[in-house]
């Protein structure tokens, strides 16, 4: 944007040059007469100030602001991209060490089990398949134990990854998630998306770029100004300190405009492709706002499921809790304690 901006200040340029001509005298009544020097030094200074482009040096401002807005919109987009990756890491995190803690309970439940049955065959009450099911049963969960453990441990090193940390970082996360109502409707959740969401900025300064585009290439249509002065030092000597023939130094002050009257209507074709992306960059910006509608409808939907869906399972932890808080007692009250003399006898 800054380069873009100096388009509309002045240019200073500088032209040092050396000339020899093949002639520096003229014949006058059979006489040689010099009328110039045989070595020509000349340094020119020149400074340039456009008064009009037919509007291509704004167009070429505003592409870049537009641009610089882009570029600003993707690194939100990014840095929002962060903090969604973190935020999911740190759910799968907590979701994996939840999914840990409950297959190190059923281990130490199947334990129990499997305690229970062999004291059950061991006086002769059960079977031995009993007993091998129980087994069965708890090599299962023990197995499902090592994996919820080694899927904390990957997902941590994930998140020592996103977080540009080492992946072998030692990481503790704290469970501060709460259950709460999204307040916001569904109306105000869609408009505030199509307003704030990065990829419809990001496609509706493509569209502002487009439209700049056409006016660009109108610019051809227009002729160009330009104000100029020049300061001009002679010499025959590489100091251009002036000759007998010329002045040290001199200027002049003017203006020169330029027009391309004729040239089989490029500049008309240049704008018919700009117009023709401009309609592109129109029905992209429609896409993403639809894409965005999408976005927000399923993840709303998805937002009630799941808060409707805390509520039933809560119930059910409630009712499991006093399921086993009933069931434990019994169980332990109908463990039978073999006696050595007992088991002997049923052996026999």
């Amino acid at each position: 944007q800054n380069e873009a901006r100096t388009g509309f200040l002045p240019k200073l340029s500088a032209e040092y040059g050396y000339r020899r001509p093949s002639g520096t005298s003229t014949e006058i009544g059979g006489v040689n007469v010099r009328n110039q020097d045989q070595n020509n030094y000349r340094f020119t200074g020149t400074i340039e100030q456009p008064i009009f482009t037919g509007f291509a040096t704004l167009s070429t401002y505003e592409l870049a602001r537009l641009g610089l807005n882009s570029a600003k919109i993707q690194l939100e987009r990014s840095r929002l991209d962060i903090i969604l990756r973190v935020k999911e890491i740190y759910i799968g995190i907590i979701q994996a060490e939840k999914i840990r803690e409950v297959a190190e309970q059923s281990v130490r439940q199947l334990q129990e089990n499997l305690k229970v049955a062999q004291n059950f065959y061991r006086v002769g009450l059960s079977p031995k398949i009993d007993v091998l099911d129980a087994e069965t049963r708890l090599g299962d969960v023990e197995l499902q134990l090592i994996r919820a453990a080694n899927d904390v441990a990957v997902r941590k090193a994930n998140l020592n990854t996103v977080l540009r940390q080492s992946v072998d970082a030692p990481v503790e996360v704290e469970d501060i998630l709460t259950t709460a109502p999204y307040e916001k409707s569904y109306e105000a959740s869609q408009e505030t998306a199509l307003k704030y969401r990065p990829e419809v900025l990001d496609a509706e300064t493509q569209v502002a770029s487009a439209e700049q585009q056409i006016t660009f290439a109108k610019s051809g249509y227009y002729p160009n100004v330009t104000f100029r002065t020049n300061l001009y030092r002679l010499g025959d000597t590489p100091g251009v300190d002036g000759s007998e023939f010329s002045q040290r130094q001199a200027w002049d002050v003017g203006a020169v405009a330029t027009w391309t009257l004729f040239e089989w209507g490029k500049t008309r074709y240049a704008v018919f492709q700009q117009e023709a992306r401009l309609r592109q960059a129109k029905e992209t910006l429609e896409k993403v706002k639809d894409t965005v509608r999408l976005d927000v409808k399923s993840e709303y939907l998805t937002l009630r499921a799941a808060y409707d869906a805390i509520g039933v399972a809560k119930k059910s932890v409630i009712s499991a809790e006093e399921n086993y808080r009933i069931s434990s007692p019994r169980r332990r009250a109908t463990t039978p304690t073999p006696s050595p003399s007992l088991t002997w006898k049923w052996r026999v």
